[in-house]
């Protein structure tokens, strides 16, 4: 059989730290390997993928004994087995640190210099690093790793980044250790395509630099030339050579934004636009508890140029528009830097998107904006941005949320159901913008109740748009939430099907935070996390928000085009053939759920939208595409990257072919048998 196990969480190394994630591609790929390999299927060889959570000490023997008992190993071996495996897990730690104490202490002793190797647990693999630690001792320097350093003096609570990894933080505080150390410097190894080091190596970099002290960092891959790499640190050898052992160059003053104070509630706070249908909302919510919020026009081109300019290029494209799309708001000279702030939201998950907030901060400091605050809204209770001044309140805001998200998928479902039927283009915006606009401003002046009365009136006003009666192709539409939901993000690809006569199905972006009250539950039952108040209430919540729904969907069943809703309960239940349900990163276990909506209810083609190297949404997206092909065989997934450099031509060409083949499927299901004479 074999063995491998689904970790999410990392034993808690470094107090202060915000989480012990493992990057997605780490607890997410049993699933992976289940979906493309299936040993199971294959060979008939069962592939073992029980989660376990290494921060959490009774849950980890849980954990543990939950699957051993499946085995049949009895309760007595195993308690004695346990113990002594924390055992010998602490004993190698003391080791490997009481030995690495000792290479430094004789280096120092002897004025040899000590290389700190940074990188993940793979890199000691010699097939992968290129063998360059013997690289390093062959230039007469010892070398150690990061996770055998004692703990930095000053912690991780100054690291300008989100510790939500735990991997890179022991990135973090092995360079800060470093700072520490006259005779130790380091390397850094990055594989290409790794998605935490578009955060890390900057922020090594920065710690390292706020020292003095160089950071060399080396690429490597399964193509890397060892001659390269070689030439690389023989340099920087010889450069430590002629600088001398423990000199340092001028150290770089790190900044930070100031905190958002109560003094600056007087501020415009600007916001990246997201979507025709939902942007509104989200400014009317805040507006409604006296926040001056101001949505972005569209972004352009220039937000990606702007973006490219200050962000890491490696990262996500949707950091790099809405990063950049802030940035051209401040440079454009509309507003005054003294009373004006800028807004995002943040996840406080497992993927990148986490860790946008650092990024627009150091964006912003590059940019000579280092006075201007930041405020973030985030679901997560952690703190993860100083802003005393930024006070929610959170009942008001998920009321407001659950009701006005309701409300503004049902007008973005009516618009695109509407508009590819329309002779005459005009009357489907028309009515979307005003019902819009209507929807906004009763979420401002808080009347709430009132949306679904006005939805009442939209769904009259739409069922009123002359259309034709003709059967559509139909094409689902899904990914990762900002290019799924962005027009300028997708490449506008939506706009282009529905002006091709094809019906675009977008779910609801709802169910991407309705999730929230399902979430706890599958962690406690997997025995990743122990049951919390976020437990016990998301019952109640489930209860409130399945009230609302079943209001919403009254009125939608009046509108001559509706589609049934799914309740996000009903998904969950059939995503779980296909994912485990702590694949919570990105869209999490979303995406093959509404992937197996659409296959129900007889939509087999399906668009799936991510940025160009989305961990998170590559793992439960195409990573299990054979999976969800196996359960509905019909299915015809296009899966499409979004990046700077993506070609349009590209995508529109990969796109024809898909509406091809959801025409022939009309085709067919309108004349199964062809037709004689």
């Amino acid at each position: 059989r074999i063995f491998y196990p689904m970790v999410i969480f990392e034993q808690e190394e470094f107090p202060g730290s915000l989480n012990t994630f493992n990057c997605p591609i780490v607890s997410g790929y049993p699933d992976v390997v289940r979906s493309a390999v299936d040993p199971e299927g294959r060979g008939n060889i069962p592939l073992d993928r029980p989660t376990i959570s290494f921060r959490d000490g009774e849950l980890l023997r849980k954990g543990c004994w939950k699957y051993l008992r499946s085995l049949g190993v009895p309760k007595r071996t195993f308690n004695m087995a346990f113990e002594k495996a924390l055992l010998s897990r602490d004993l190698y730690k003391r080791n490997v640190r009481e030995e690495s104490s000792r290479v430094v202490e004789k280096a120092r002793k002897e004025k040899g210099l000590v290389i700190l190797i940074l990188g993940r647990p793979y890199h000691v693999d010699r097939l992968i690093n290129h063998k360059i630690t013997e690289m390093i001792t062959s230039l007469g320097a010892d070398v150690i790793t990061e996770d055998s350093v004692p703990m930095a003096e000053e912690g991780l609570e100054d690291v300008q980044v989100l510790t939500q990894w735990q991997y890179p933080n022991r990135v973090y505080n092995a360079a800060k250790w470093a700072l520490t150390q006259d005779n130790v410097e380091v390397v850094q190894l990055n594989s290409f395509g790794c998605g935490p080091d578009a955060i890390v190596c900057d922020e090594a970099r920065a710690i390292l630099a706020s020292g003095g002290k160089n950071h060399t960092l080396l690429r490597i891959d399964e193509l890397s030339s060892p001659g390269s790499i070689k030439l690389r640190l023989r340099s920087m050898m010889e450069s430590l050579n002629l600088r001398g052992m423990g000199t340092r160059f001028e150290p770089s003053r790190r900044v930070n934004t100031p905190s958002y104070s109560h003094e600056d509630r007087k501020r415009k706070i600007l916001v990246p636009h997201f979507s025709r249908f939902h942007s509104p909302f989200i400014t009317a919510a805040f507006g409604s508890m006296g926040y001056d919020i101001e949505t972005l026009p569209e972004p352009d081109r220039q937000s990606v140029e702007v973006g490219l300019k200050y962000c890491n290029n490696e990262i996500c494209y949707p950091s790099i528009i809405v990063i950049g799309d802030l940035l051209k708001g401040l440079m454009s000279g509309r507003y005054d830097r003294n009373e004006v702030a800028v807004g995002i939201t943040q996840t406080g998950g497992q993927c990148r998107a986490s860790s946008y907030l650092s990024l627009l901060k150091k964006a912003l400091i590059s940019a000579g904006f280092e006075d201007v605050p930041v405020v973030t809204v985030s679901l997560s209770k952690q703190k993860l941005n100083e802003q005393p001044g930024f006070r929610i309140d959170r009942g008001k805001l998920q009321r407001k949320g659950v009701t006005g998200l309701l409300y503004a998928d049902s007008i973005m479902q009516m618009y695109n159901s509407t508009v590819v039927r329309e002779p005459e283009k005009g009357g489907a915006s028309e009515a979307a913008d005003r019902y819009v606009h209507m929807g906004a401003e009763a979420v401002m002046e808080n009347r709430d109740e009132d949306l679904v009365d006005i939805l009442g009136r939209a769904v009259k006003d739409f069922n009123a748009v002359e259309t034709h009666d003709r059967e559509l192709p139909v094409i689902g539409f899904v990914g990762e939430i900002y290019v799924k939901y962005s027009p300028f993000g997708n490449f506008f690809v939506v706009d282009w099907m529905l002006k091709n006569g094809v019906e675009v199905i977008v779910p609801p972006i709802f169910d991407f935070f309705a999730q929230e009250y399902l979430n706890p539950r599958f962690h406690v039952r997997s025995l990743t996390k122990p049951m919390s108040l976020k437990y016990f209430t998301s019952w109640p919540e489930e209860w409130y928000v399945r009230y609302h729904m079943r209001r919403f969907e009254r009125v939608k069943e009046g509108f001559k085009h509706h589609r049934r809703s799914h309740y996000i309960g009903d998904l969950s239940r059939d995503a779980s053939d296909i994912v485990t349900m702590v694949d919570q990163f990105g869209e999490g276990w979303l995406i093959p759920a509404e992937i197996g909506a659409f296959a129900r209810d007889g939509i087999n083609n399906v668009v799936c939208v991510q940025p160009f190297g989305c961990i998170s949404n590559h793992i439960i997206g195409k990573g299990v595409e054979k999976a969800l092909k196996a359960r509905y065989p019909e299915l015809n997934i296009l899966y499409l990257d979004m990046d700077p450099g993506s070609s349009e031509v590209n995508i529109y060409n990969r796109l024809n072919f898909m509406v091809r083949s959801a025409r022939e499927d009309l085709l067919f299901k309108c004349c199964p048998e062809p037709v004689s004479g």
